[in-house]
């Protein structure tokens, strides 16, 4: 046999009619709503804590202006530099190899071997 919570009971006790729904002490309320076809459905509703009231600032002309898409990174290979030293150097994190290949298929096609003074893009 499953044993019911009371938040349980008192929301079945709501959507029949017995009783006015009231607001647990900690938690949000719950809401009883009904929609056309006749079902009724209950949601939870926190309230909003008190905060200060919004001010909007004024902004200048320029604020409002498109951003335009940053450049691409690039980096020249040194000889003796591979994929994984590259991702290091710019990642942080040389597993991430992988996505300077991706960027370089056309340039790069041994990945093993970069030619020095080659130009990559880093994504």
């Amino acid at each position: 046999m499953r044993r019911y919570t009371p938040l349980l009971l008192a929301l079945v006790a709501v959507l029949v009619g017995c009783q006015q729904p009231t607001a647990p002490q900690d938690g949000p309320a719950p809401v009883t709503t009904t929609r056309a076809a006749g079902a009724v459905a209950t949601t939870m509703v926190a309230p909003l804590p008190p905060g200060p009231p919004d001010v909007v600032e004024p902004q200048p002309a320029d604020a409002y202006a498109p951003a335009t898409a940053p450049a691409p990174r690039t980096h020249v290979v040194s000889h003796g530099q591979t994929l994984w030293s590259i991702a290091r150097q710019h990642y942080g994190d040389p597993r991430q190899w992988r996505r300077i290949l991706q960027a370089n298929s056309d340039r790069v096609r041994d990945p093993a071997h970069l030619p020095a003074g080659a130009t990559l893009i880093i994504p």
